[in-house]
């Protein structure tokens, strides 16, 4: 009795795998509902993390995104803060006894001061070409809140 059983599941089973089903494609099914908005991003719009590492009246900060072709066609901005809520955009002269200066090139920032760099915070923040030209309304680079605000930044 158990070889019949055997047999009629396997002959079932086998001519279950054999069947096709053939027929017209089903019709496509509904529409999802569209997902929530977004944030608002800063497309295009590279900046970095601060940095506090430096230390003594200059420093080489290197930054492989400037390439020739950023420095040449894009806005290179760069801010300093003293960690408590003061933030300065570079060039930053307080005449007669304080300064922090910067030059760009490939490949790297300089930063040269009259003091010590040690506790400074530095950032940079690149705006590609077009992009700022696109912007409904003027922006002021050196205010860093005004700049983080409109490129979606954490400051």
């Amino acid at each position: 009795m158990k070889t019949i059983l055997l047999i009629a599941a396997a002959i079932i089973s086998m001519a279950v795998a054999s069947c096709e089903k053939t027929g017209p494609e089903g019709p496509q099914g509904d529409k999802g509902d569209t997902g929530p908005q977004g944030p608002v991003g800063s497309p295009n719009v590279i900046y970095s993390n601060w940095n506090n590492t430096f230390s003594g009246i200059s420093a080489i900060w290197h930054v492989p995104k400037l390439t020739k072709e950023v420095l040449e066609k894009s806005v290179v901005l760069t801010y300093f803060s003293n960690g408590a809520g003061f933030y300065g955009q570079l060039p930053y002269i307080n005449l007669p006894s304080f300064y922090i200066q910067v030059t760009y090139g490939v490949g790297l920032i300089v930063i040269y001061s009259s003091s010590n760099l040690n506790g400074i915070y530095f950032r940079y923040v690149i705006i590609p070409g077009g992009v700022l030209a696109r912007q409904a309304a003027p922006l002021d680079t050196s205010n860093y809140l005004d700049v983080c605000k409109r490129f979606n930044i954490q400051p």
